[in-house]
């Protein structure tokens, strides 16, 4: 262990210290980082664990007062329980459940933590506004004897020279972290808690197993708001005031000029990869949204919710809102599809495959559709859970690419899916009352619910060469249509699960379209089955509309190698 003096970009210097070749701030008690593997962790701990200036200090306050279970506890400061800052003797004989926290790796954490498995909250948050206010915290806190300019500090930090080393490489190992360990994990955004923070709030309690009622916790969230907790700190006589500055979501454009900015970006991307996380720069990708009416070419409307830019179906904004931050975990299967491309038949099917019998619970697709019901509904069923989801890849919670999740993703040729689409928000809960003619267009266009099914479909075609690691099974709607044996065998081997060829067969013939249609719970639900047929659209578009279509694939699908069938005539 020893002390450094790392330079940034100008030469301005920061005293900080090694230990085994990790850099770390000039603590007074370097005996906390010495005996850290060694440190004793009991399996009721609860460990907030983040990169530096992510919102640790506020994420402490709230989880501290939900585990104690009023506001007037006694003012303790998050330092005092940091493992690397202060002596094992310090927390040691505190009563359980111990709130304690950390900036390092999960691999420097104590043993003790993979063996007891206590509670983690993982605290992520924007880098670019991390950035500024970890260089607004150094200039701040004498121990750093740093003068130097935000130009030069910038472009050090995301190199990863000072304390706690590179947010990118940080961020990356715990994302892989959780996709191995069994030590219970919840994840954070700070941008979720400062935009949404009774539902983050909320979520956190469940986690910590605590029962607190709403106004309990509506309590906690306005105790724990950014300026009160900056106004009461600032008389506090553990907890300095420097600690909290802004709190701001977006506050780095203040800071960034054009080409950091763009630097950043270039540097995100080569590093983040393979990595998907949910970064928000700015409050405005959480708060907008509103209910909308889309207009047809002559007048008709789609009522419709319109989500930063994406149109959803008239669903629940809050649950809409909730998408990023749903627990997906390890067995979970999700079927995702463009709408009207068979996703209710395919989860009929794949329930049954996976039950292994035919009398197995009915549950509605609609009680576990992502964007349409609250992951209450579905947070504790038994694994494997069965999920489905019409929204595209970049919407999708970011657990679905750190967990060991199987999607299975259906795909219809556009044109039976344009003419099905019509005829679905024709009988929509505020009835869409356009012709088709005026429909065609703007759906191709991508105007109406979920967006273009051309950038839908490339982008799945994107994340299969991106993220080899990812499970996806293909099908095809017109394939299962004309051999769904066969395509049934095909998906339980990819499941995993052995069916014989005859309970195949009785589960096709159980979700035979027809037999689906008339067995259907409700009249709403039978609407979700037309008629099922490949090659409908030749009833429905003209002889120009299909020569404008054809052409509009063409230059939409260039890139693309799919083949799709548009009629099952083995003459065509």
């Amino acid at each position: 262990m020893t002390s450094v003096t790392v330079a940034d970009a100008g030469g301005d210097e920061m005293t900080l210290f090694n230990h085994n070749g990790y850099i770390y701030p000039d603590f007074p008690c370097k005996k906390a980082v010495l005996n850290m593997p060694a440190v004793k962790v009991r399996s009721d701990d609860v460990l907030v664990c983040a990169y530096p200036k992510s919102g640790t200090n506020w994420l402490w306050e709230k989880t501290r007062l939900l585990l104690v279970g009023k506001l007037d506890c006694d003012d303790v400061s998050k330092m005092t329980r940091m493992l690397e800052f202060t002596d094992e003797g310090d927390y040691k004989d505190l009563p359980s459940p111990r709130i304690l926290n950390s900036h390092q790796l999960f691999r420097q954490l104590p043993v003790d933590v993979s063996i007891n498995k206590p509670k983690i909250i993982y605290l992520i948050r924007n880098p670019k506004d991390l950035a500024v206010s970890c260089y607004n915290f150094v200039i701040n806190i004498p121990h750093f004897k740093y003068n130097g300019q935000w130009t030069n500090y910038l472009k050090s930090l995301m190199e990863g020279k000072f304390d706690y080393g590179s947010w990118f490489d940080y961020v990356k190992d715990w994302e892989e972290v959780k996709k191995t360990t069994d030590v219970p994990i919840l994840t954070i955004y700070y941008e979720n808690l400062k935009q949404d923070t009774f539902r983050e709030t909320k979520r956190l309690s469940e986690f910590l197993g605590v029962e607190r009622s709403e106004a309990f916790v509506t309590q906690v969230c306005n105790h724990c708001e950014f300026d009160s907790l900056k106004k009461l700190k600032a008389t506090s006589k553990v907890t300095r005031e420097s600690v909290y500055r802004k709190g701001q979501i977006g506050d780095w454009k203040n800071w960034f000029t054009v080409a950091q900015n763009e630097w950043f970006d270039m540097l995100y991307a080569e590093k983040m990869g393979d990595c998907h996380l949910d970064i928000k720069y700015t409050s405005k990708l959480i708060t907008q949204m509103s209910v909308v009416e889309i207009p047809d070419e002559g007048g008709d409307v789609v009522t419709a919710v319109d989500y930063n830019g994406v149109i959803f179906p008239n669903f629940d904004p809050d649950i809409i809102r909730n998408i990023s931050s749903i627990d997906i975990r390890d067995g979970d299967i999700i079927l995702c599809a463009y709408p009207k491309s068979g996703t209710h038949w395919m989860w009929e099917v794949t329930r049954l495959v996976l039950a292994g019998r035919l009398d197995a619970d009915d549950r509605d697709k609609m009680l576990t559709m992502l964007e349409r019901s609250p992951e209450s509904g579905y947070i504790d069923l038994l694994s494997p859970r069965l999920l489905n989801t019409h929204v595209g890849v970049q919407h999708l919670p970011p657990s679905v690419f750190n967990k060991k999740v199987k999607v299975v993703y259906i795909l219809r040729n556009p044109k039976d899916v344009a003419v099905s689409y019509y005829n679905f928000n024709r009988s929509a809960r505020v009835p869409y009352k356009g012709e088709w003619a005026n429909y065609l267009r703007p759906f191709a266009q991508g105007k109406f619910q979920y967006g273009s099914w051309f950038e839908s479909v490339r982008e799945w075609e994107k994340v299969k060469r991106t993220h080899p690691a990812l499970q996806i099974h293909t099908l095809f709607y017109e394939d299962v249509k004309e051999n769904p044996v066969r395509e049934a065998k095909r998906l339980s081997v990819f499941l995993g699960v052995e069916r014989s060829e005859e309970y195949l067969e009785h589960v096709c013939r159980t979700c035979s379209f027809d037999n689906m249609k008339a067995n259907a719970a409700s009249a709403r639900a039978a609407k979700a089955y037309r008629k099922g047929e490949v090659g409908d659209w030749k009833n429905w578009f003209t002889v120009a509309q299909n020569e404008w279509f054809d052409q509009l694939y063409q230059e939409k699908m260039a890139d693309c190698k799919l083949q799709f069938r548009y009629s099952l005539d083995a003459s065509e």
